[in-house]
């Protein structure tokens, strides 16, 4: 059973979608995804996208889907501030 799924501009700001698991050259460009993150640009909802691989831009670009995103947080971004797990030994 599909639920509607509602994002209304008036109740967010931004909506953040997980590339981490489509970093793969096997896995397709969801069509869906892709209409909506047009959708919620066209209604002036950002979108950012977020991997911990430091290829997230390189994906984007190469699935020719990196005008979509208004922002890319990736694993190289991780040198600035991020707190980091401690070594456990």
């Amino acid at each position: 059973m599909k639920l509607p799924v509602t994002i209304d501009p008036r109740y967010h700001d931004a909506v953040l979608l997980d590339l981490d698991g489509a970093l793969t050259s096997d896995v397709p460009i969801f069509g869906a995804t892709v209409d909506l993150t047009r959708k919620l640009r066209t209604v002036g909802v950002e979108v950012a996208v977020y991997s911990s691989s430091p290829q997230c831009r390189k994906a984007l670009v190469a699935a020719g889907i990196d005008d979509l995103f208004d922002v890319c947080i990736d694993g190289s971004d991780g040198a600035r501030g991020t707190v980091e797990t401690p070594d456990p030994t």
